[in-house]
């Protein structure tokens, strides 16, 4: 496939999202780009708006022989990535294997090849910053299981430690909106998979890492071990979850997150609290989740079909709005699958409407101003094979996108399932 024309391809689709303002609003002026990032892979100047970039990894998607690799980010492989978190100095990609079909398995459900794991793009490299699922054999016959994050779906670096933090679930599907496999969590359940597989938060502590960092049983800070997911609040292990994810972080370093539709946060003490979704107006079902370059949270919330509301809960300020689907009915199941990024005064939107018959679901981006106004920035048309994008690509949907994240270093981000798209300046727009 020619690299360089597929990139021209999506860079002519997202055309539009690059002219349309969505940056700035009452931001301050962004740092200069942190040396880290990597040069263009491949890049187009367009007549109009920035440059759109393949930062690491590829556009197509293959779950059937799922690759990881670290290196150089032009040669960089990924098997499935979750979700992204953007420093000044690098940026962190939760990396799942989830739904990967040659992932092989020791005993007891353990993977031993494509573990998950926290990678690290800084200075043109992508690293392994956090090895998942790891365990230790201290005696000849007898193991030890350690707890620890079966599928990443989040994560935070605190400044002032240098630590990691990482949410994770288990027997659940991202695909359908983290709910959980009751099939798969009964089977957890039949082989004391919850001794060591636990929904929650971890913390790794650099001063205590010999080598590559991977999970320990003192690594868990908030979650139940050797019990079934459910909702619990209550202080560190005290606290059960479903499936948590959609980390996010406020200005005062409360952690939020979204387990099974609902809103809970985690403070220093690791205290878990399911948070009273009527007392924040709010009456449908989370979504997703954002931090501001300000530090506040914001809430995307479903109130049915096409309608959603955007709620700031700094100020309890509430934005309804619709998205035109040009008469396509939104499905109850399976899911739409949404994640959004907050830039400026303006909200980004990706949506996936899941159906049968599509193979790997593609995604529709809109633009929502402050006053609910909506302006859909790509086509409508389902591609069959990747030339389609190259015949007419402002025809067609975008890739399936995991996560849209407007980093704090200026630069917007599309995160696909095994590569990272780049807008650098967004904000400068």
């Amino acid at each position: 496939m020619d690299t360089k024309r597929l990139i021209l391809a999506f860079a002519t689709v997202l055309m539009t999202l690059m002219t349309v303002g969505c940056g700035g609003g009452g931001d301050s002026a962004q740092p200069e780009p942190p040396s880290p990032i990597d040069p263009p892979l491949g890049s187009i100047d367009l007549p109009r708006g920035p440059k759109l970039e393949v930062l690491t990894g590829k556009i197509s998607v293959d779950f059937d022989n799922c690759q990881s690799a670290d290196g150089a980010a032009d040669e960089a492989q990924f098997s499935h990535l979750q979700r992204i978190t953007v420093y000044t100095d690098a940026v962190y990609l939760a990396e799942t294997g989830e739904g990967c079909a040659n992932v092989s398995y020791d005993i007891d459900l353990i993977p031993n090849n494509l573990r998950p794991a926290i990678r690290k793009l800084s200075g043109g490299t992508v690293e392994t910053a956090v090895s998942l699922n790891q365990f230790n054999a201290f005696a000849v016959g007898t193991t030890y299981y350690p707890v620890m994050v079966r599928y990443p779906s989040g994560f935070h670096r605190k400044e002032s430690t240098g630590e990691f933090f990482v949410s994770g679930y288990a027997a659940a599907s991202s695909e359908w909106n983290f709910a959980l496999d009751e099939r798969e969590a009964s089977r957890y359940t039949e082989r004391s998979v919850w001794n060591y597989y636990i929904p929650g938060l971890f913390r790794f502590n650099p001063a205590n890492w010999f080598s590559t960092p991977h999970a320990s049983h003192n690594d868990l800070i908030a979650g139940k071990r050797g019990e079934p997911p459910a909702h619990a609040d209550g202080k560190g292990h005290a606290a059960r979850f479903t499936a948590p994810h959609n980390l996010e972080v406020d200005a005062a370093g409360l952690f939020y997150l979204i387990d099974d539709g609902r809103i809970r946060t985690i403070d220093s003490d690791y205290n878990v609290t399911m948070l009273d979704h009527a007392a924040l107006g709010i009456t449908d079902t989370a979504k997703a989740l954002d931090a501001d370059h300000q530090g506040n949270i914001h809430v995307l919330t479903q109130r049915g079909g096409s309608n959603y509301t955007w709620h700031r809960l700094a100020d309890g300020s509430r934005v309804h709005f619709n998205i035109n689907l040009g008469g396509v009915e939104v499905p109850v199941s399976p899911p739409t699958l949404e994640t959004f990024t907050v830039t400026g005064d303006d909200m980004l939107l990706g949506v996936r409407i899941m159906s049968s018959g599509t193979g790997y679901h593609n995604t529709r981006l809109f633009r929502v101003s402050a006053t609910g106004e909506v302006t859909e920035l790509t086509g409508t048309d389902t591609p069959n094979t990747p030339q389609d994008f190259l015949d007419q690509p402002s025809q067609y949907l975008l890739p399936p996108v995991k996560h849209i994240k407007y980093g704090v270093d200026g630069h917007l981000y599309i995160v696909l399932p095994q590569g990272v798209l780049i807008a650098r300046d967004y904000g400068a727009q």
